[in-house]
C-alpha cells in the first residue's frame, strides 16, 4: 500500500485564534491541510489564507480562490460537488481532487481527478444525523481493485476507527470534527486531539 496520509479539513467557520492553531498543527505534524470556508467569498478566503506562512502552502489544498495557484505552489486544488464543473476550466498542473458520496460517481470521474474524498465512511462527528453511507466489506472489495487515483476516507474519522480505515485499503483519511469539535475557540488543545489520531494511525 502507498503511504497512508492524514488530511485535516479546516473548521468551516473562522474562529479567534484559528491561524495560530493551524500553524501549530502544520509545523508540528506532517499532515495535509484543506482550507475550506464554504460561506466565504474568494476575497475574504484569500485574506485569511495569506495570514499563514507561505512555507506551509505546499501542504495546503485550496477549496476556493483557485487563482492563487498561479502565484503560489499548493498541494492541490479541491473541488466540491457544486464547483466540480469548473475544474476543467482551470489550467493548472497541480493535483486536482473532488468529493464523492458513491462508488458509482467515483468511477465516472476517475479520469478527471487524481484524488477523491469518499464519504460518509462512518457516522459524521460534525454533522448531526449524517450516517455512514457504505458497508465496510463493500469498501474493502472496491479498494482492492488496482487504481491510479488516491481515495481518502471522510466522515466520522477519529482515533477509535482510523485503523479500520487503513485496513479497508484507503490511501488516507480526512478529519474535521475529531480535531476541531463543534465550537472551536482560542486555547483549545487541538494538537492533543491530533496527536491521539496520529498515535492510533501508527499502530
Amino acid at each position: 500500500m502507498q503511504n497512508f496520509t492524514l488530511h485535516i479539513i479546516s473548521h468551516p467557520v473562522p474562529f479567534d485564534g484559528e491561524i495560530e492553531a493551524v500553524e501549530e498543527l502544520m509545523l508540528s505534524n506532517q499532515v495535509y491541510f484543506h482550507w475550506r470556508k464554504p460561506d466565504m467569498d474568494d476575497s475574504a478566503y484569500e485574506e485569511l489564507l495569506r495570514q499563514l506562512p507561505e512555507a506551509l502552502f505546499e501542504r495546503i489544498f485550496l477549496h476556493s480562490a483557485y487563482h492563487l495557484a498561479n502565484e503560489f505552489e499548493f498541494a492541490g486544488l479541491h473541488f466540491s460537488t457544486p464547483k466540480r464543473n469548473i475544474a476543467n476550466n482551470i489550467e493548472s498542473s497541480m493535483f486536482k481532487s473532488t468529493s464523492c458520496h458513491s462508488l458509482e460517481k467515483l468511477i465516472d470521474l476517475k479520469s478527471d481527478f487524481k484524488q477523491f474524498f469518499l464519504s460518509p465512511v462512518f457516522d459524521s462527528i460534525s454533522k448531526q444525523g449524517y450516517r455512514a453511507g457504505f458497508h465496510p466489506k463493500e469498501l474493502s472489495d472496491f479498494l482492492k481493485i488496482k487504481r491510479k487515483t488516491k481515495i481518502i476516507a471522510l466522515g466520522g474519522i477519529a482515533a477509535g476507527n482510523i485503523t479500520k480505515v487503513k485496513e479497508m485499503g484507503f490511501d488516507g483519511a480526512a478529519v474535521l470534527g475529531a480535531v476541531w469539535g463543534n465550537n472551536p475557540k482560542r486555547g483549545d488543545d487541538f494538537n492533543a486531539c491530533l496527536q491521539t489520531i496520529l498515535s492510533a494511525m501508527s499502530r
